[in-house]
């Protein structure tokens, strides 16, 4: 990702659908990292809390097809 450029959430979404699970790690680090002056510590933890669940669920198979992802998140 190009430092700067102006991708929205769903294309984000998207590229990482599209990545090896190494380098969706690499990328949400950095998208964590940058975002982390905006969150308390308590939010951090909450949402790092929510993605290794959410990546767990997606290891056991459980993970729901992007379009319906994109529709809860009203995307």
């Amino acid at each position: 990702m190009v430092k700067g450029s102006r991708m929205s959430v769903k294309d984000v979404l998207e590229m990482a659908n599209k990545l090896s699970r190494e380098d969706r790690t690499v990328l949400f680090t950095s998208l964590g990292e940058q975002l982390a002056g905006d969150f308390t510590t308590d939010e951090i933890e909450d949402i790092k809390r929510a993605v290794a669940e959410a990546d767990a669920e997606f290891e056991r198979g459980e993970g729901i097809p992007a379009d319906e992802f994109y529709k809860k998140l009203g995307l």
